[in-house]
């Protein structure tokens, strides 16, 4: 990497958080998985002061960032979003796999527990027993079920 005090801020994360920021794990060769949960939140904290770190260790050794002819200036942006999302789980493939799922625990011992904690659940999946997913994600026209149902129940799949 060219860049002196960006390789030295990575390489500071790698040592104490013990990852790579994703958005550079699939470029460089690097011993330590893809930032993810609280290593994420580690990551992030360095990423706040990054340029500060002055140091990077090139073939073993330790060596100070010289410093630049002219002034340089970076700017990222690192975002995150609640998975999965309300608004769009339904149109994505891991609904079906769900509702399949939750079709076939409606139906046998395990609604028990599922009536317990989501009392409405088992009750909206057997209303669209008979439709395929296409049908429940709203891809296709669905004729036997109304809109509002639907949408409570692509909510409490996604819960």
């Amino acid at each position: 990497m060219s860049n002196c005090l960006f390789e030295a801020s990575l390489q500071k994360i790698g040592r104490e958080c013990g990852c790579t920021p994703s958005f550079f794990a699939a470029f460089i060769s690097d011993p330590y998985p893809a930032c993810e949960g609280q290593k994420k939140l580690c990551m992030d904290k360095f990423m706040e002061d990054i340029g500060t770190e002055r140091y990077v260790l090139d073939k073993g050794k330790k060596k100070e960032c010289l410093a630049t002819c002219q002034d340089q200036t970076h700017q990222f942006l690192v975002t995150s979003s609640a998975y999965p999302n309300q608004q769009s789980f339904h149109l994505g493939e891991d609904f079906c796999l769900i509702l399949k799922k939750l079709r076939l625990s409606c139906s046998n011992e395990k609604r028990y527990t599922l009536d317990l904690q989501y009392p409405e659940l088992c009750v909206g999946i057997e209303s669209t027993m008979n439709e395929s997913c296409d049908s429940v994600r709203g891809l296709q026209v669905l004729p036997t079920a109304n809109e509002t149902e639907l949408m409570l129940l692509r909510k409490q799949v996604a819960l």
